[in-house]
């Protein structure tokens, strides 16, 4: 840099204004040169540094080989006492598929954020109680449900219309309590002790580079702290999907959009608790930086790639929902041996069909878990043992009918 400065001072006169027109322009031309060679490489490490990192000791690193799955595991060597739920179907509780449930107050709430826009209420028989519809764009309407959350103690359903940027509360009767804006998009919603955790659905806003992608709010919906800072370069990270929360031992559980990771809220800090390995099916976010989000999905199918698609935890197990390429898979990580723990994709046996890991039911300490089947896969699993279709409820199952809640006990691994 001197040599060249020398040389610039050979060739322009030694007058003040030259000398210091001359610094200023080499010291321009520096700052140009140094960002302009780490813009790329920064935003990219910034992403990855701190969304995929595995930054505490006391994470536990899960290893998952897909050459050890099992392709026709039996429903029957997993689960046991399996208990079918038929919902009620009339034309007040008809609805199209099952966006979310939660089990809560000895009652399931069943979301069904697509078709009917509703939030349907069950007791533990299956009996149709109550709903919640109230689709517009006024006051305590909302024009699309984004999530819902259910406060026990106060008995008041909480819906996120992202849409329209604000919260409704109803009662369990379906009526709307009061609402409040946000000022701030998110896609998913999950009560804690004195507030919520939003999900955010970011979206570049002015000339911010920068933005978090789990925002804490006190009781009145007002923001509290952010985590998960990422840059807006990180597209993939703005894809909203279900099943993004969880809870053990009253904590939340976090799996982001796309990440390896399941984060947990301990002592005021969000830390990594179980972080995976899917080997060469892992999708690392430098793969997918800048894809959209069809053409991730596309780029996941075609190279065999693995999605968390849902996860759930109890004292003995993480159960975990896949996305591995096209195709469905289920993994069940023993935590106290975790070599025990099983890769495999479920076959149904005679009256058990297929089902996803949804809700911990009732407990943690049992490992009992809450699932659904819908009625057409309920009917060709009962085809093809050749069973009555009568033979379980006492009537005759319809494709048309609501989808059948299923709880079932994991047999010991």
């Amino acid at each position: 840099m001197l040599i060249f400065i020398n040389l610039v001072q050979g060739i322009f006169p030694c007058t003040l204004i030259y000398r210091c027109m001359v610094y200023r322009f080499l010291f321009f031309s520096c700052l140009f040169l140094f960002f302009s060679c780490n813009k790329d490489d920064s935003s990219k490490s910034d992403c990855i540094k701190c969304f995929n990192s595995r930054n505490d000791t006391e994470t536990v690193q899960i290893e998952v080989d897909f050459e050890s799955i099992q392709a026709n595991y039996w429903y029957d060597s997993i689960f046991t006492d399996v208990q079918y739920i038929p919902l009620e179907s009339n034309k007040n509780s008809l609805f199209g598929k099952i966006s979310k449930i939660i089990h809560a107050n000895n009652l399931f709430f069943i979301g069904d954020f697509r078709t009917t826009k509703a939030i349907y209420i069950f007791n533990e028989q299956g009996e149709f109680i109550n709903k919640i519809k109230s689709v517009g764009k006024g006051a305590l309407e909302y024009q699309k449900i984004k999530d819902f959350a259910v406060d026990t103690t106060t008995q008041l359903v909480t819906v996120l219309a992202s849409m329209d940027r604000k919260v409704i509360r109803f009662n369990f009767d379906g009526k709307a309590i009061d609402e409040t804006k946000l000022n701030y998009a998110t896609s998913g919603i999950q009560p804690y002790s004195d507030g919520c955790f939003f999900y955010a659905n970011v979206k570049k806003e002015g000339k911010s580079l920068f933005s978090h992608l789990l925002l804490q709010s006190d009781e009145n919906f007002k923001l509290k702290r952010s985590f998960l800072k990422f840059r807006h370069e990180c597209v993939q990270y703005r894809i909203g999907k279900s099943n993004l929360f969880s809870t053990y031992n009253n904590k939340m559980l976090l799996n982001p959009v796309y990440s390896n990771n399941i984060y947990h809220y301990q002592n005021d800090s969000l830390k990594v608790k179980y972080s995976f390995n899917f080997g060469q099916s892992t999708m690392l976010e430098d793969e997918i930086f800048n894809l959209k989000t069809k053409e991730v999905n596309v780029y996941r199918e075609e190279n065999n790639k693995v999605l968390i698609d849902g996860f759930l935890e109890t004292d003995d197990y993480l159960f975990v929902n896949l996305l591995w390429g096209k195709s469905f898979v289920k993994y069940i990580y023993n935590k106290k041996r975790p070599k025990e723990s099983i890769l495999f994709s479920l076959m149904g046996s005679k009256n058990k069909p297929p089902m996803s890991f949804n809700r911990v039911y009732k407990g943690e300490t049992d490992n009992t878990v809450l699932g659904f089947v819908e009625t057409v896969s309920y009917i060709r699993a009962k085809s093809f043992f050749k069973e009555s279709l009568v033979s379980d409820f006492g009537y005759e199952v319809k494709p048309s009918d609501n989808p059948i809640l299923v709880i079932s006990k994991l047999v010991k691994l």
